[in-house]
C-alpha cells in the first residue's frame, strides 16, 4: 500500500483525537516550512526549494482531506471564502464550526499535564484506550 493510501485510510478511520493531532500537526510543518522559505531561513539551490514547496502542498492537501474527515464528528464542515484585508484578496477558510471543534481539542490538550501528556503518547504507542483522558464533553456541547 503507498503511504497517500496509507494516509487516507487513517484519516478516514482513526479516532477523533488521533484526527485532531494529525490536523495539528499538519499545521505546524505548513506553517514553520512556509515562513522559514519565505524568510530565507532555509539555505537551498532553487530545485530544493521546489521540492520543499511541493512537500507543503502535498501536506496541505492531506491535512485538507483531513479536516474534511471531522464530518464523522459531527462538524457540518464547509470551506468558505473570505476577504483577508492583509493579503487584499479572498482566502479559503474552514468554517466556524470547524473553528469550534478545532478549539475543543486544542484546548484539552493545552490543558494536559506533561506527565499526563507523556502517559498518552506511551499509550497511543502501545495501541492502548486513553478514555481516562480525553475530554468529558464533546466539542459541541
Amino acid at each position: 500500500m503507498k503511504q497517500k493510501e496509507i494516509l487516507e485510510k487513517f484519516i478516514s478511520t482513526c479516532p477523533e483525537y488521533n484526527l485532531y493531532f494529525f490536523i495539528n500537526e499538519c499545521r505546524a510543518f505548513i506553517s514553520a516550512m512556509s515562513h522559514d522559505l519565505r524568510e530565507g531561513k532555509i539555505d537551498l539551490d532553487e530545485e530544493k526549494k521546489m521540492l520543499i514547496a511541493e512537500d507543503i502542498k502535498n501536506v496541505r492537501e492531506t491535512q485538507e482531506k483531513a479536516v474534511e474527515q471531522t464530518k464523522r464528528f459531527g462538524v457540518d464542515f464547509k470551506i468558505v471564502e473570505e476577504y483577508d484585508n492583509t493579503l487584499k484578496k479572498n482566502v479559503k477558510k474552514a468554517c466556524s464550526e470547524y473553528k469550534k471543534w478545532y478549539r475543543h481539542w486544542d484546548n484539552w490538550k493545552k490543558s494536559l499535564s506533561d506527565e499526563n501528556w507523556d502517559i498518552i503518547v506511551t499509550k497511543i504507542k502501545k495501541e492502548e484506550s486513553i478514555e481516562e483522558f480525553l475530554p468529558n464533553k464533546k466539542w459541541n456541547h
